[in-house]
């Protein structure tokens, strides 16, 4: 069955990208998966996927939820995908939301449709839905909990749901991983899974190979072979 993986949160810089980057390297064989930008403001998911510019098949797409006012029309998201499931023939569509974006999409499941209704539009489409919601740590755990804690309750008796903890904003804040995993206890089948990612340390060698090399867009076959142990052992936890 086709499926079709959202990354999401409405808090602004907490590893939506750096996630989807991740999940490109994992699938960077794989012809079958295809990784669409949703975000209006950065497009950075664009640029730091340029390894997988000019496939065939096609790997890397751009879709725009504006319309000519530059404002966001929250439905459109259903006719762009009902587009590409017709058009575009993959396994795995990989949507990277912005943070408007995510926000927005909160709007869609209260005020233009109910989760029942997405899920019927999810059978409409013979696909299964996947939500990731990130979350980071520090001074953005509350605002991404909220988000994380409205979207559960919204579509967790529906839909899988998973918590992606950004590990590297969670360093010296390790009782705040203990709490997400109280929620997902707590939230009993609503939450799938939580999983752990970007554990990379920009203070050595292996951590600023990485970091530059997703900078420059360049896939895992440029990292050194340190850093390819390390993005391995990433990748598994994804």
């Amino acid at each position: 069955m086709k499926t079709f993986i959202f990354n999401l949160q409405e808090k602004g810089g907490t590893g939506k990208s750096f996630l989807t980057v991740l999940q490109a390297y994992k699938e960077q064989n794989n012809e079958r998966s295809l990784f669409a930008d949703a975000d209006a403001s950065t497009k950075s998911t664009i640029r730091n996927l340029k390894f997988l510019e000019n496939r065939k098949p096609l790997r890397i797409a751009e879709i725009s939820l504006l319309d000519a006012r530059g404002k966001i029309v929250r439905d459109k998201l259903l006719s762009i995908m009902e587009q590409m499931v017709k058009d575009l023939d993959y396994d795995n569509y990989y949507l990277d939301f912005g943070a408007p974006e995510s926000q927005q999409f909160t709007e869609l499941i209260t005020k233009d449709l109910l989760p029942t209704d997405l899920k019927a539009f999810e059978e409409h489409l013979n696909v299964k839905f996947v939500f990731n919601i990130i979350v980071a740590g520090g001074t953005a755990f509350g605002s991404c909990t909220d988000y994380l804690k409205k979207l559960v309750d919204l579509l967790g008796d529906h839909f899988e749901v998973n918590i992606m903890a950004n590990e590297a904003m969670f360093y010296n804040f390790e009782h705040l991983l203990d709490e997400l995993n109280q929620f997902a206890k707590a939230s009993g089948e609503k939450v799938n899974s939580v999983k752990r990612f970007g554990d990379f340390d920009i203070s050595n060698e292996t951590g600023k190979n990485i970091l530059s090399n997703i900078e420059k867009g360049l896939g895992v076959e440029n990292l050194s072979f340190t850093a390819k142990l390390k993005m391995n052992n990433e990748l598994a936890k994804i």
